[in-house]
């Protein structure tokens, strides 16, 4: 009577054998969510940069901005 709890990667691997390619695809769509949430760091440093270097060039920093929205 004394039944033994699964633990969570064997629970984890009877869901996804059931399930795999959904467990596939959010790992996955994760994975991509992750680099996107980094990238508008990438172009804030490169405004920075910019800026430091003198640049002012006020649609470079608009369309800089734009991508970074895309992104977040």
């Amino acid at each position: 009577m004394n039944k033994r709890k699964k633990s969570t990667v064997s629970w984890i691997k009877e869901f996804a054998s059931v399930h795999q390619w959904m467990y596939v695809m959010s790992i996955i769509v994760a994975i991509i969510g992750v680099f996107c949430s980094m990238i508008p760091y990438v172009y804030m440093g490169n405004m920075i940069k910019e800026l430091i270097e003198g640049n002012k060039d006020l649609s470079f920093y608009m369309n800089e901005c734009l991508w970074m929205a895309v992104f977040w």
